[in-house]
């Protein structure tokens, strides 16, 4: 995040279960602790084989630390309704999707 509150950089997902890839560009970051509510343009992806280049993807990530004892990190399910999509970080409306435990992987939050 640059100093002026605008973000620059990309993101790259890949959820097994929603059977989604997706590349892209990063248009909205909110970061509270160690939670980050991310949107951005989706460049290259698909869901279950249908393109997805030119939506817009939502999702929120928690990072809840690292070793055996940590628990485990958390992310919501994605959200892609389509072109048009409003790209601004609406905290309220990633909130109200589904998070679920990571089964693998690492998240890092960091300010």
């Amino acid at each position: 995040m640059k100093g002026d509150g605008t973000v620059e950089g990309s993101f790259q997902v890949n959820s097994r279960g929603q059977d989604a890839k997706a590349r892209g560009d990063i248009l909205c970051l909110h970061i509270e602790g160690n939670t980050a509510y991310l949107k951005g343009a989706i460049t290259k992806g698909d869901f279950a084989g249908v393109p997805l280049e030119g939506f817009f993807l939502a999702f929120k990530m928690q990072d809840n630390g690292e070793g055996e004892n940590a628990p485990s990190e958390m992310a919501t399910e994605l959200e892609s309704p389509g072109p048009g999509f409003d790209p601004t970080c609406n905290k309220a409306f990633l909130d109200n999707l589904l998070t679920l435990s990571l089964e693998e992987g690492d998240i890092h939050v960091k300010p």
